[in-house]
């Protein structure tokens, strides 16, 4: 049993930290071979991803040639291979690529194919030239037992796989083509015998003829013959010629000769063509309908008498002007419309063409009546149309004339609506959208780089430090945040508050600097329920203890 050796290499690793921890979660490494230990020339690159779960101890496997194949490589040189981790740079130093301990069957033997050797208990196919240099005796062919009479033991074929010469079990050979002796052919006997086979050669068929039959000509084949292939006997009147240019008709005829047959001598000969039909003189031209001239003697014209009409492939007119237009004016007739003037255009009148005046799209509008909501008009000459009052709903607007920025839009009835402003939360009552804040936030007796816990769910601490913030009951958003003190920072001076879910700071942040004693912030922080809140006063620059702080911001629940 023969199978083609997967060209794929198994390679099982440790991944570690320099203190020797193993690595778990996804990697990226990137595995290389070269053809030096140092330095060389890089053959083969290939990625892999892999994933080392803790109970692994950092210990992976990979199929090299999984993912770019490894068929083109030479394995008859040294090799070295090397990995680079999560981008980093290859490990040194490269591992050397050596071979298994045995192998149950080898894909090359010195860089070849299994494929590429003869073997001697099955057929094979030698698609290269097989030469036999030994002094002795080179080819024997023996079968180890007689085969049947006729069995070929030796045989050449052409490319479409017909045999052009064998040689069966008991001696006898068959060539299909020319046989050349150049030295002398020597048997018991070279007279008598039996033809067993005539085949049919080039433009023959019937054969093969192995009794009796015939061989003929094939239907519009010919037979190429050769100087003194064939003797030609010629009957004098054939009107053939045989010479050395071959068979032909008689060449001896003069320009537009014919050959023809005398029925009294029995031969061919040349002879002038005497039809009766041809030569002679036109008598008389007539002139058609349409037409004039003509005669009965000598030269004559024919010429056009009329407009050639529109049933015989003409048009019936006999002159246009520059710019005329031609179309039917009634059924196979053509007529000719005379070009417009300059700004007309063509229009169709009682079902045919017609040039005439552009009535459309000039004109000068003489009032502008300013119409509900606008002012202005009337405008009779020029002016300006303006909106009076902001757009109402049933015309397509709000009915306000600004909008705060974070405001949101309420229907109140069929044709009104009202703008509500951002706060700590929403609720529809009486089928009306209307905010509901509900402030949460945390205060100190004095502030300086503290964090404050949450104030509304749980208890009310002055004070407190990142591992105490409050947990939240419920997931919403947290937006509008405010935060004072009681003492200004003063100049260059800052106090930044800063939002904090779960002892990290959130991009919810404002910050008192200068005189200032407050800040705000309309951005907004999602939270989930149990996340803990609170929010940290960091002190700028060198501002002092300040005598009280607080913080407030409103939780909409989601």
């Amino acid at each position: 049993m023969y199978a083609q050796v997967p060209q794929l290499i198994t390679y099982q690793g440790r991944l570690s930290e320099a203190t020797g921890t193993p690595l778990t979660g996804t990697h990226t490494i990137v595995f290389r071979l070269y053809d030096a230990e140092q330095g060389g020339n890089k053959l083969w690159e290939e990625t892999h991803t892999i994933t080392v779960a803790r109970e692994d101890n950092g210990i992976f496997s990979v199929v090299l040639g999984s993912l770019t194949s490894l068929s083109e490589l030479n394995f008859n040189q040294p090799l070295w291979l090397t990995m680079a981790v999560d981008g980093d740079s290859e490990m040194t130093p490269r591992q050397r690529v050596t071979s298994a301990g045995y192998a149950i069957n080898a894909d090359t033997l010195d860089a070849m194919d299994s494929q590429q050797f003869v073997r001697s208990d099955a057929a094979s196919t030698v698609t290269g030239e097989l030469t036999l240099s030994r002094s002795g005796r080179a080819l024997l062919v023996k079968p180890s037992a007689d085969p049947t009479a006729n069995t070929k033991v030796l045989e050449v074929q052409n490319a479409a796989g017909t045999s052009t010469f064998n040689v069966d079990v008991e001696g006898d050979a068959a060539v299909a083509g020319n046989l050349t002796v150049t030295g002398t052919i020597t048997g018991a006997s070279l007279t008598g015998g039996t033809v067993t086979s005539v085949d049919s050669g080039a433009g023959l068929t019937g054969g093969p003829v192995t009794t009796s039959g015939t061989l003929a000509v094939g239907a519009g084949t010919g037979i190429q013959v050769n100087a003194d292939d064939i003797a030609v006997k010629l009957t004098s009147g054939s009107g053939l010629l045989a010479d050395s240019s071959g068979l032909s008709l008689l060449r001896s005829c003069a320009d537009n000769q014919l050959l023809k047959w005398n029925a009294t001598t029995s031969v061919w000969a040349c002879q002038d063509d005497a039809d009766t039909n041809a030569g002679g003189d036109i008598t008389g031209v007539i002139a058609g309908t349409g037409l004039s001239g003509g005669g009965s003697s000598g030269d004559v014209t024919v010429s056009l008498s009329t407009p050639v009409s529109v049933a015989n492939g003409g048009t019936g007119l006999s002159s246009v002007a520059a710019g005329d237009l031609l179309y039917a004016s009634a059924a196979n007739t053509l007529s000719a419309l005379t070009k417009g003037t300059d700004g007309q255009v063509l229009k169709l009148v009682s079902g045919l063409p017609a040039w005439g005046a552009d009535s459309g799209g000039d004109g000068t509008v003489t009032s502008i009546t300013a119409g509900t909501g606008l002012s202005g008009g009337t405008i009779t000459t020029s002016g300006t149309i303006s909106l009076s009052t902001p757009v109402s709903v049933a015309n397509g607007g709000t009915g306000a004339m600004s909008l705060a920025a974070g405001q949101l839009l309420t229907g109140q009835g069929a044709s009104a609506v009202t703008t509500t402003a951002v706060g700590a939360g929403l609720q529809i009552a009486g089928g009306q959208l209307s905010v509901k804040c509900m402030p949460i936030g945390g205060a100190a007796v004095d502030s300086k780089d503290k964090t404050f816990e949450l104030a509304m769910f749980g208890g009310i601490s002055t004070d407190g430090t990142a591992d105490e913030l409050s947990p939240i009951p419920a997931a919403g958003t947290l937006t509008s945040l405010s935060a004072y003190v009681n003492d200004s920072p003063g100049s260059g001076d800052s106090w930044t508050v800063t939002v904090r879910k779960n002892d990290a700071n959130t991009s919810l942040s404002c910050t008192i600097s200068g005189s200032s004693k407050s800040c705000s912030a309309t951005g907004s922080v999602s939270v989930s329920a149990g996340d803990r809140l609170g929010a940290r006063f960091v002190e700028g620059g060198s501002a002092d203890q300040t005598d009280g702080s607080g913080w407030s911001a409103c939780f909409i629940p989601d």
